[in-house]
């Protein structure tokens, strides 16, 4: 499934609400280095400055970055309604030199990924996935690291996909109480209502962590509850007290079809676009200390453009929102 992010006309429309001053980036967070050297250093011969960091290269004449990114963030709705990427780029068209950027993004299951990651791109610029997936893209070399990974961005908070568990739509079930005084829970997720899942009478549907993310966010949630073996999430084992209740499912959206079915009691969804994505199921509950699913960015060594696809990803860390 893919998304074309060219609407030149229509982000720029957009963009003129989020222009900055040359002095920095108004309501925006800054984060690595300083944007003023983007505006600040001089144009090359060959029309190239530097962006918004050392690796990072603003050009003097139009370019169309094609990404790969994961699908789930195809649902991740940052307040304005659009895709994702075009909502970043909307806002990246703003600032200076880089009106003249376009993006296509072409979204693909997370297994897709990694099998590209691991053998090759077919063409493109950049990849956004989860963190293992980058992590062999730039160990097979199809992705660029740079020294000692410096050029690959973190993007956890540029993309809001946090964990919830849900529940057939209409249903009534609740997860047990989570066992401290007043049903208290701990920040950390040590003590929460997941801490007792295993006492649940009916199944619970989880996404095949070796090829969706949010089964690896899911069996993260459930590690300190003492419910799975290993902190990673993808490399350890239930408690023997749940195992018989987890039903893997090969993908998420099979996985959400059994809990919409009543075939499973609870499930585990990320929160992105929940209702429109899934629904036929609700959400039940929020599980303490879940964090967001670290996603990461990096250019494709195969890009004709890599410097400017790095600028582009640069600047989604810069900003929140």
């Amino acid at each position: 499934m893919g998304s074309f992010v060219t609407r030149r006309a229509a982000l720029r429309a957009l963009a003129c609400g989020c222009c900055v001053g040359a002095m920095g980036f108004a309501g925006c967070k800054k984060s690595g280095s300083s944007s003023g050297g983007a505006d600040s250093s001089a144009v090359s011969s060959d029309g190239v400055r530097e962006g918004f960091s050392s690796d990072t290269e603003v050009k003097d004449y139009p370019v169309t970055l094609k990404v790969y990114a994961d699908r789930d963030l195809s649902y991740c709705n940052l307040g304005d309604g659009l895709d994702p990427f075009d909502h970043y780029l909307a806002k990246y068209q703003a600032q200076s030199g880089r009106s003249d950027v376009d993006v296509q993004v072409e979204y693909l299951q997370s297994s897709e990924l990694a099998r590209f990651a691991a053998e090759g791109f077919p063409d493109g610029d950049a990849l956004v996935a989860t963190s293992p997936i980058v992590d062999v893209a730039c160990s097979a070399q199809v992705a660029y690291a740079g020294a000692g990974g410096v050029s690959v961005r973190l993007l956890s908070y540029a993309f809001s996909m946090g964990v919830r568990v849900v529940r057939q739509r209409g249903s009534s079930a609740e997860l047990p109480e989570a066992g401290g005084v007043g049903g208290r829970e701990l920040s950390d997720g040590s003590l929460s209502r997941l801490s007792h899942l295993d006492s649940v009478e009916g199944s619970i549907a989880i996404a095949n962590p070796e090829t969706e993310p949010i089964g690896v966010a899911a069996n993260k949630l459930l590690y300190p509850c003492g419910l799975y073996t290993e902190p990673d999430g993808i490399s350890g084992t239930y408690a023997d007290s749940l195992a018989d209740k987890m039903i893997v499912y090969p993908s998420q959206d099979e996985a959400m079809a059994a809990v919409g079915a009543g075939e499973c009691q609870f499930g585990f969804a990320f929160s992105a676009s929940l209702a429109s994505r899934y629904p036929h199921v609700q959400d039940c509950y929020t599980p303490p200390g879940a964090t967001n699913t670290a996603y990461k960015g990096a250019s494709l060594v195969a890009s004709p453009e890599p410097g400017v696809a790095r600028d582009f990803l640069q600047y989604m860390t810069m900003v929140t929102g």
